[in-house]
């Protein structure tokens, strides 16, 4: 019944993503044309982290509703966490032909073709997505990432600056931009910059380890300690 599906979203909505799934599992089992099911019981699953069973649902979402975008990106998103970079940008294409100005599928069809060391292909989805979204952080990184694969450092340190006008506080985009400035010979700049990320996160070791090495390279071993 319709009330079912809307008691299913308010539990999602609300956090409450185990009661949901234990609602879900037996009538996603028992219908499995229905398409809302499979799509409430793939996102309730995705939150728990059960990452197997939730591309299963999500697959049967797409199958039933190819054109939906956000079980696309989710799916695709769970597939390339999980090493299969090949089935994540086919998935990620096909949904941004279905929606040509998502700039999330193409950012993931960037990531994902960067993985498979498609750096033409990678880079063209990185910029059709700045082209539609240029404020999303995320697609100055995968393009940074594609301009270090190609050789590109001046210009990838460039693109991550870019990303961070948007949002000076992302801390995988300071840190990227720290690992710039110390290969191309500024230790004291990474440190800086580490040290902004740091004011995000105080307690991130990655960081404080970050910080140590460069202290080291620049001869400030008391201060690396």
């Amino acid at each position: 019944p319709r009330h079912d599906l809307l008691l299913d979203e308010v539990l999602l909505r609300r956090g409450k993503h185990a009661e949901a799934a234990r609602r879900l599992e037996p009538r996603y089992r028992k219908h499995p044309q229905n398409a809302d099911l499979a799509g409430l019981y793939a996102r309730a699953l995705d939150a728990l982290g059960r990452r197997a069973k939730a591309v299963v649902a999500y697959a049967r979402r797409l199958r039933l509703v190819p054109t939906d975008p956000r079980a696309a990106l989710r799916m695709g998103t769970l597939l390339l966490a999980q090493g299969d970079a090949l089935h994540a940008s086919q998935i990620a294409a096909a949904g941004s032909r279905s929606h040509p100005r998502h700039a999330g599928l193409r950012v993931l069809n960037a990531r994902a073709l960067l993985r498979r060391g498609r750096l033409a292909g990678a880079q063209k989805a990185a910029n059709a997505a700045l082209q539609i979204k240029p404020e999303q952080v995320a697609g100055w990184l995968v393009l940074a990432r594609i301009q270090i694969g190609l050789g590109e450092r001046t210009e990838a340190e460039r693109s991550v600056q870019r990303g961070l006008t948007y949002d000076r506080q992302r801390v995988d985009a300071l840190r990227l931009l720290a690992s710039l400035r110390a290969a191309r010979g500024a230790p004291n700049l990474a440190v800086i910059t580490l040290k902004r990320a740091l004011a995000v996160q105080p307690d991130n070791p990655t960081l404080l380890n970050a910080i140590a090495t460069q202290r080291f390279r620049l001869g400030q071993t008391s201060l690396a300690i």
